[in-house]
């Protein structure tokens, strides 16, 4: 850790300074470097990856994030208020947050879910390396594992009724893993040792200087008194410099060099949900509706992954469909479906057509088959802030013909929540 890294780099320094104050010199310098890291991370919150001298605390697994299609939240896909009502394969941020809004002739759907990636909670010591050998593969598909919870109004535009879903849905491939991106840490790993790591050891350096200066005149065996070291000078000299603007510019081409690889790589998710539904506007007297599971599929068509086929599935048993006006109906469902995308860091295209089979139970209407095509498009406004925009139309249905549309807007957030 940062740590050890001043107490190996300074031991030289304190030759002449017994064993006790030598302990005591790798204490202070230990806590300064720790400091300094919390102060450079509040600085700018999403540079944690700027980390101490030391190599494993710099590639904390952590923090090592890319911004790349972020998908949609599984609650929204429980709720039926994702486009395609499936989720595209995608990176996982520790926090998220969407808002939806799908409207059709006869209904308009809001829904909001909020998603986090559980393995990722608190401080976890564990560097990139150690989670591409150490941990398993099991252990890695619950890394990529989300949890969400939804809430949305169901119906046509005469109803209240509410509907709330949870979900859980993982990325399966280590393919499709950032974490795994050894390039892209080499390439960071890089710019730090050019631009930051000389001033950051001068700096710390100089501390030490003071820190041994401060305690040269304590007998051994005592405690010192109180160390009266300014350090801002010290946090001055590390924040706001030439060298940090390279370094940051430089992290950033980085990461967009990641988020390119990623294109070209497969990958593959799958889902689960829970439904539950109210008669009327109020978060009471929900009762059960239903099972969602579902998968989808990405696999790239040329070097850079600019073009890739989709292909996604979903099955739902005991589920309420609504089938116009305050008509609804209970049953089961499954669609499969095939698309294509054209794709790059920050924007995605695609258009896909769904075959739709919808079973009824207890009533005169037995089954209705359809055709749903939908096209997308996402689009990154800024890092963490995605707005998708969605359209199609729904042929060959006894109830649910004609267009719809919806706007989904998504926030991912790293290991931080920001507004705490």
């Amino acid at each position: 850790m940062g740590g050890c890294a001043g107490g190996y780099l300074y031991q030289g320094e304190i030759g002449g300074v017994g064993l006790m104050k030598e302990r005591l010199l790798w204490l202070a310098v230990s806590a300064t470097l720790f400091a300094a890291n919390g102060a450079l991370a509040q600085s700018d919150p999403v540079s944690d990856s700027e980390a101490p001298t030391e190599f494993d605390e710099f590639q904390n697994a952590d923090v090592f994030d890319v911004d790349l299609f972020s998908p949609t939240a599984p609650a929204l896909v429980v709720l039926g208020v994702s486009p395609k009502n499936t989720a595209d394969p995608g990176t996982f941020k520790d926090f998220g947050f969407d808002v939806t809004n799908v409207g059709d002739g006869d209904k308009n759907r809001i829904g909001v879910a909020f998603t986090t990636t559980p393995y990722w909670w608190g401080t976890r010591a564990l560097t990139l390396e150690d989670y591409r050998t150490q941990n398993s593969a099991a252990e890695r598909i619950w890394a990529r594992t989300q949890l969400s919870l939804g809430l949305a109004r169901a119906g046509g535009r005469k109803t209240e009724s509410l509907s709330l879903g949870f979900g859980v849905q993982s990325q399966l491939l280590d393919a499709q893993d950032h974490k795994f991106d050894q390039e892209s840490f080499a390439c960071i790993q890089g710019a730090w040792d050019q631009l930051r790591r000389p001033e950051f050891e001068d700096a710390t350096k100089n501390l030490a200087g003071e820190i041994a200066e401060a305690l040269g005149d304590v007998p051994i065996g005592e405690e010192p008194d109180e160390i009266d070291i300014d350090l801002d000078d010290f946090f001055e000299g590390l924040q706001g410099s030439a060298s940090e603007d390279q370094f940051l510019g430089a992290r950033r081409s980085c990461q967009d060099q990641a988020t390119a690889r990623l294109l070209a790589k497969p990958s593959w998710m799958a889902g689960i949900g829970l439904g539950a539904r109210s008669d009327d506007d109020q978060l009471t007297d929900f009762e059960f509706d239903g099972v969602s599971l579902w998968t989808s599929y990405r696999q790239p068509l040329d070097a850079r992954g600019r073009f890739a086929v989709l292909g996604f599935l979903r099955g739902d048993l005991d589920k309420t469909f609504d089938l116009g006006g305050d008509l609804r109906q209970e049953g089961d469902a499954v669609l499969a479906g095939l698309g294509g995308a054209f794709q790059i860091p920050w924007l995605r295209v695609d258009l896909s057509a769904s075959f739709n089979h919808r079973s009824f139970t207890d009533s005169a209407f037995e089954n209705d088959d359809f055709i749903r095509y939908t096209g997308l498009v996402d689009v990154r406004v800024r890092e963490g802030l995605w707005l998708e925009v969605a359209g199609g139309t729904v042929a060959s249905s006894d109830f649910n013909n004609g267009a719809f549309g919806s706007i989904n807007v998504k926030i991912s957030w790293g290991e931080y929540l920001p507004f705490f």
